[in-house]
């Protein structure tokens, strides 16, 4: 006998309501461990929200928070006593509607809006379990100008010698820049894998303090990724494209950067043209420093930036929203910086939105290098190192040197790399025998450029 359509509606129902608060449960739950994870990430990697950010060596203008960002309506005119208003106007078409921005207005946003260059201090180093855990490998300083559209990263070669200032109770001599940052995160165990943000903050302030007295600009922000966190973050990416455009082979790659657990080598290769490279191949493109075609300290600053704008290709496309997930998976723990996170959601958000007005943005490129700025030489503990050509600590020609590049962003706008003054480390200047890590091999005339530059 079949069951009476009352029932039949009751139990469907029924069905229904569990599968929909089945669905609801789930969904809140998800809702709560994406928080609970966000949160986590921000404690671990952003500036507190509390602390304002600090602009190091000199002061970079600020827009009061009372200004307008956007234009207002103009104000009805007041009708004079004994004067005749004017008649309303008629048929006036009705306004068209914005999109709400989605972002809010924290400080980056507000000196973007008003058209103020930014300065972000970008800076790379082994992390956890690696010999000289936070030395910094690669110095970038990404200078932004929202006018132009222009962002120019300049590359600081990490043999640079400099005064180390004191800072909490350490520094105070003369070292190589790399060394700031491990400076100012003071004593900490390097296979600590949960150093606070508190710690980090250290170091980036004094290696901010350090490369603006060097480059003569303001740094507004730092940011720094170890290794592992890039290898993974790229891997959480899909990978990258990146064009390559000199062809290379190493053959005194560690296999392991703690010679302590294996000091033997192995052999990179890279061809010319576009390739896909996953997190350990990107490292190794930016790592690599001993092959005899593109072996010096200023080739690897410049395969670092030829990565940097195909990992901002891969980032920018909408198939990477989806993978956010995995990206704080690769990046927690990894990365720090002293933007605060709600500058960085802004920051995104501001981004989404140039994206969708289809704005174009460019990069440009260039290099402190040895020439007419920099000399090599050594130490006296025997240490390659790098000296302005004006003297120890004389920085008046790289601070016109920058000036003059970024100056030249903003005249031109146009893509492509800006060759820096001076050329690569030649043989005569450099040590011959095989260097240790912290030593810059000299380039071989032996070129294998693309197209044959």
């Amino acid at each position: 006998m079949s069951r009476p359509p009352r029932t039949r509606r009751r139990r469907i129902a029924l069905i229904v309501g569990g599968l929909v608060l089945v669905l609801c449960v789930a969904t809140l739950g998800v809702a709560l461990y994406l928080n609970y994870r966000v949160n986590r990430f921000a404690e671990s990697a952003f500036r507190p929200e509390e602390t304002p950010p600090q602009t190091q060596y000199g002061d970079t203008p600020t827009p009061p928070t009372s200004a307008p960002l956007v234009a207002t309506a103009t104000p009805p005119a007041v009708v004079a006593a004994g004067a005749t208003a004017p008649p309303p106007p008629t048929n006036t078409p009705a306004p068209t509607p914005t999109a709400t921005p989605a972002y809010g207005n924290s400080p980056v946003i507000a000196r973007l809006k008003a058209g103020q260059r930014v300065n972000v201090l970008l800076l790379g180093f082994g992390g956890p379990g690696h010999d000289g855990a936070y030395l910094t490998d690669s110095i970038q300083i990404m200078s932004f100008d929202p006018v132009a559209g222009v962002a120019t990263l300049i590359s600081v070669p990490r043999d640079l010698w400099v005064y180390i200032p004191p800072y909490q109770g350490r520094g105070g001599y003369w070292g190589k820049i790399n060394e700031a940052y491990t400076i100012g995160m003071g004593p900490v165990n390097t296979d600590d894998e949960n150093i606070p943000y508190r710690v980090h903050d250290g170091g980036g302030t004094l290696a901010s303090k350090v490369v603006a007295e060097v480059t003569g600009i303001p740094i507004d922000y730092w940011v720094s990724l170890d290794f592992v966190g890039f290898r993974q973050f790229i891997d959480a990416l899909g990978g990258v494209d990146v064009n390559v455009d000199k062809a290379f082979t190493d053959t005194h790659y560690p296999n392991n950067d703690d010679a302590a657990i294996d000091a033997s080598y192995k052999t990179v290769h890279f061809d010319c043209g576009l390739q896909h490279m996953n997190g350990e191949q990107a490292i190794e493109y930016a790592r690599s420093r001993y092959s005899p075609q593109d072996g010096s300290d200023f080739a690897r600053s410049h395969r670092q930036q030829i990565l940097m704008r195909a990992v901002k290709d891969r980032v920018f496309r909408l198939d990477t929203i989806p993978k956010v997930l995995g990206l704080l998976d690769a990046l927690e723990g990894h990365v720090h910086t002293s933007f605060s996170f709600t500058e960085a959601k802004d920051l995104a958000g501001w981004a989404q939105e140039q994206i969708r007005n289809d704005r174009k943005f460019t990069i440009r490129s260039t290099v402190i290098d040895v020439g007419p700025l920099l000399y090599s030489t050594t130490s006296s503990g025997g240490a390659y190192i790098l000296l302005p050509r004006d003297g120890q600590g004389e920085y008046g020609a790289i601070h016109e040197f920058v000036r003059a590049e970024l100056n030249g962003a903003v005249a031109t706008g146009t893509p492509g790399a800006t060759p820096a003054r001076g050329t690569p480390v030649s043989a005569a200047s450099a040590p011959t025998a095989m260097p240790s890590d912290d030593a810059t091999p000299s380039a071989s005339p032996t070129s294998s450029s693309c197209g044959g530059d």
